[in-house]
């Protein structure tokens, strides 16, 4: 008489090689999320700079260090929110957290029409 099915260390192969697929795809997976997350981030910063930026050119009137070279100056997020050049709810993708709106945006004046902007938060 033969047996119909599969014996025991058949089954086990099978549920061992799909435990292993099962956890290649799932690093991958979260290498993904990691990535993506951070091109979020990446992309809120330059999102920030450039309207740091634009809250510059229209309130440079506030900033005569803006016209000497060299000087350095740094305003808070919240300028930005208060005069409506960003929204209030900025969330950072990686730790999943809103960013204070008391995080620092410093403003380096390298030549007359040029600035370097570093967003100071971790």
């Amino acid at each position: 008489m033969k047996n119909k099915g599969f014996t025991m260390v058949e089954l086990l192969s099978v549920i061992i090689i799909l435990g292993i697929i099962l956890s290649m795809v799932t690093i991958g997976v979260n290498s993904y999320l990691n990535k993506s997350q951070e091109a979020s981030f990446n992309t809120l910063v330059e999102s920030i700079k450039a309207s740091t930026e634009l809250y510059l050119a229209d309130n440079s009137y506030k900033y005569p260090e803006l016209e000497t070279p060299g000087s350095v100056f740094e305003i808070e997020l919240k300028e930005l929110v208060e005069k409506n050049y960003i929204t209030s709810k900025l969330t950072d993708e990686r730790k999943k957290q809103p960013i204070p709106l008391t995080t620092k945006i410093s403003i380096t004046v390298i030549a007359t029409d040029n600035i370097k902007i570093d967003f100071l938060y971790e």
